[in-house]
């Protein structure tokens, strides 16, 4: 994977977590026949080399199940000719979410990454083989007219911040991965992290496998010197944390900080994910409370070993969208498209406030917006310089981050996002590019805040159909009644929502609040049933730091729609039409659906169908189609299409399905064909390699009015 500074994942052991490196029952690692395998999986193999992103040719990370010894390993290896090249020491604190040993292995003489994560995924102790891909720092150098203005501080209010805190020299410690840190630096070298534990004798003091680390880790040279070569990462510390009040240069978002510099992007900018793994494992290991990602890949589908070193770490990380002006929810670029709890992604703006023309974005996928344009800060050699990128965005964010760990050490990750995303300032011109709609506010985001919004007056509903509702209200205040509040949490269920079940309940999308005693108005489309039925909706208000209001609960009587076609796929008789290895499973709680690979994954190549009865559209008018559905498809290439036919020959295509997606509704538009009998198609396509699990359907309705 080409990485820039700026997947779906199998079923894991059900068998109870081990400590990383715990001695274990031998396991049989000697029988796999790798060469037979290799010619059984030659066309998968070529189906992958066609869609690797940049990569290091011939080696491979490989996640093992979980409780396997080093002679186990060794085993394994040698049972494939190839040679384990670093074998990742996963924090005892971090084993129980990592589930699993990872290793990074020379795959053999003669054999290419793909033909090696074809083959080697076969293994019945493989959870999974990814390439090691490249990763490259996301920033886009503008002309340096040595401008000294700090526009992006003064944007996101930070003298302001700064009469709450500064920051600590004693406080949270900030782990920047890229390209390294110039801690000689005289505008940094005060707010660099030393390790406590650590001498500058030769050996290894802490006993962490790296000696001198007195400052980070370099990576690539598994060093304790992570000194910056390529200006990157030096940046990007300058942003979080120059030295401030020092009458010199340029000031960060802390004045006062502890930057640990981890240094996996070489001096061309440019590093491999094998290392990036191994700077947040160390960052995890020495106690970072946020970690800065300003690089990333495009393409591919997401590597898991990246996904799981991030997600399995206790530290809040923070990481760049990517610069290739694009949708990240349709064009993914990671880690920035990886969904996780601890994880905030960063899109670019301009000193105009606008969007930066480089930056992607994704309503999804990107959280927040912060200044990246034309920003100024040191380089190595103690010297400034100026750049733009999200690369330059995201350190705006993991400042202020470090801010809010200062002024409140016992901040949960859950805290520190909602008081980063509650406290945005929301701009029209941001609305469907971030999920807040707003760009980073350093000040809101610290207030010493713990009165929350009142609730919301006079909720009801103003307007209702079988498929859609209108509800009304009074907006409150920030604080009780007074100012504007900063947002609204939405939700509805099939049974009454009270204070413990609310979380539970889906959640319906809104933009910012009106004005304190101004009337609000939000729409949302329903499921369509063909019963009438009550559907219970609650309403919360938030604060910028994430305090919300008293809940407010609606029920609202929802009339039955006009049903053309309704199964819930459990009847004794069936009529629906399956290609291929198309067949009705059991599953818990759901009872029977019906399933493209009910015997497992489905076959790499598959082109199988499922269609429908004859549904008669006649007497219906604005008609849909909703269902139930869980897939697990290779993201981008293997698809599950959506499709409709009036005729039985010419089949329009109503959606696609691919990715990864636990059971939820979906509902697609077939008002194109009111008055016609049609039928509905369900076509998996599947490319020559990386099958999953598949795709389930249940519940499926044909409504309308």
């Amino acid at each position: 994977m080409q990485v820039q500074s700026i997947g779906g994942q199998r079923p894991l052991p059900s068998a109870a977590v081990k400590p990383s490196h715990a001695a274990a029952e031998p396991k049989d690692t000697v029988s796999f026949d790798i060469d037979r395998v290799r010619r059984e999986t030659e066309a998968e193999a070529r189906s992958i080399d066609s869609k690797l992103p940049e990569h290091l040719e011939g080696e491979a990370l490989v996640k093992l199940e979980p409780g396997l010894s080093s002679a186990d390993l060794d085993q394994f290896a040698q049972a494939l000719g190839a040679r384990i090249l670093h074998r990742f020491d996963i924090p005892p604190e971090l084993a129980a979410d990592f589930q699993g040993e990872l290793v990074h292995l020379a795959l053999p003489e003669g054999m290419t990454t793909s033909q090696g994560i074809a083959a080697i995924e076969k293994h019945p102790l493989v959870v999974y083989a990814e390439s090691n891909d490249v990763l490259t720092g996301t920033e886009r150098r503008v002309p340096d007219d040595l401008d000294p203005s700090l526009w992006g501080l003064e944007k996101i209010e930070a003298p302001e911040a700064w009469t709450q805190t500064i920051g600590s020299r004693t406080g949270p410690v900030i782990a920047i991965i890229d390209s390294g840190i110039d801690y000689d630096h005289p505008d940094l070298a005060r707010n660099v992290w030393t390790n406590p534990r650590e001498q500058a004798n030769g050996k290894d003091d802490d006993g962490n496998g790296v000696a001198d680390d007195l400052h980070g880790y370099n990576t690539i040279r598994d060093s304790g010197d992570p000194m910056d070569d390529n200006d990157h990462g030096s940046h990007v510390a300058g942003t979080i944390a120059a030295v401030g009040n020092n009458g010199r240069g340029v000031v960060g978002v802390n004045w006062e900080s502890r930057l640990m510099g981890l240094k996996f992007l070489a001096a061309n900018g440019k590093g491999s994910t094998s290392n990036a793994v191994k700077a947040i494992l160390y960052a995890s290991r020495q106690g970072a409370r946020i970690t800065n990602n300003s690089w990333g890949s495009k393409g591919g589908w997401g590597n898991r070993a990246l996904e799981d070193a991030l997600r399995s770490s206790p530290a809040l990380h923070i990481v760049a969208a990517g610069n290739d002006a694009e949708d990240i929810d349709e064009e993914p670029h990671y880690p920035g498209a990886f969904e996780l709890p601890n994880l905030i992604t960063v899109a670019s703006t301009d000193s105009q406030d606008q969007l930066s023309s480089f930056s992607n974005f994704g309503f999804q996928r990107v959280q927040l917006a912060a200044p990246g344009s034309g920003i100024y800060s040191t380089v190595p050699g103690g010297g400034y310089g100026t750049m733009s990128g999200t690369s330059m965005a995201t350190p705006h964010v993991a400042g202020v981050a470090g801010l809010l760990a200062s002024k409140f050490p016992r901040a949960t990750n859950q805290e520190l996002r909602d008081r980063l995303l509650g406290s945005a300032d929301v701009l029209p011109q941001l609305q469907g590019y971030v999920t807040t709609g707003g760009r980073l506010n350093a000040r809101r985001a610290l207030e010493q805040d713990g009165v929350a919004p009142a609730p919301v007056d006079g909720l009801r509903a103003s307007r209702v159909t079988s498929g859609e509702v209108e509800l009304s209200w009074v907006a409150p205040g920030d604080d009780g009644l007074e100012g504007r509040a900063s947002g609204y949490e939405l939700r509805f269920s099939n049974e009454p929502l009270t204070e413990q079940n609310f979380d539970q309940a889906r959640r319906m999308p809104t933009g910012a609040p009106a004005a304190a005693g101004q009337p609000d108005t939000r729409r949302g489309m329903l499921f369509p049933s063909s019963a009438a039925r009550t559907i219970y909706f609650g309403l919360k208000a938030y604060d910028n730091v994430g305090n919300r209001s008293a809940l407010r609960s609606l029920a609202v009587p929802v009339p039955a729609a006009r049903v053309a076609f309704e199964d819930d796929m459990d009847g004794f008789f069936n009529s629906w039409t399956g290609e291929a290895n198309w067949a009705r499973t059991s599953v818990p709680g759901r009872g029977k659906v019906w399933t493209d690979s009910p015997d497992g994954e489905y076959t790499n190549g598959a082109q199988s169908s499922l269609v429908s009865p004859e549904i008669d559209l006649r007497q219906v008018r604005g008609s849909e189609v909703t269902f139930d559905a869980r897939y697990d498809l290779e993201r981008g290439y293997d698809k599950v299409h959506v499709e409709a036919t009036s005729n039985g020959s010419d089949w329009a295509e109503l959606g696609q399905l691919s990715g990864r997606r636990n059971w939820d509704r979906h509902r697609y538009d077939l008002s194109r064909f009111d008055g016609q009998k049609i039928r509905l198609r369900f076509r998996l396509e599947a490319d020559a390699s990386m099958a999953r699990d598949g795709f389930y359907l249940d519940r499926l309705m044909v409504a309308g009015r």
